[in-house]
């Protein structure tokens, strides 16, 4: 599941007191048949600035992520 803003209800007033609010998700990591090397940044709140959202490489033994490309 491709996390959301709502996600953030329980944590507080996390969801409404912050500028920018960004989600992680790793499809390698929810699917095993897919392997585990890319990163999606989502930008799900952005009080000053565009909501661009990024696909970034990953290596996960290294913690490592670099961008890739730009998702929108």
């Amino acid at each position: 599941k491709h996390p959301i803003l709502s996600d953030f209800r329980d944590s507080g007033r996390l969801e409404e007191a912050g500028d920018i609010v960004l989600g992680l998700y790793r499809p390698g990591y929810y699917d095993k048949n897919e392997p585990d090397n890319t990163l999606e940044v989502l930008c799900l709140k952005n009080k000053n600035g565009p909501m661009k959202d990024y696909l970034l490489a990953w290596d996960g033994p290294c913690a490592h992520a670099w961008e890739q490309a730009k998702l929108s």
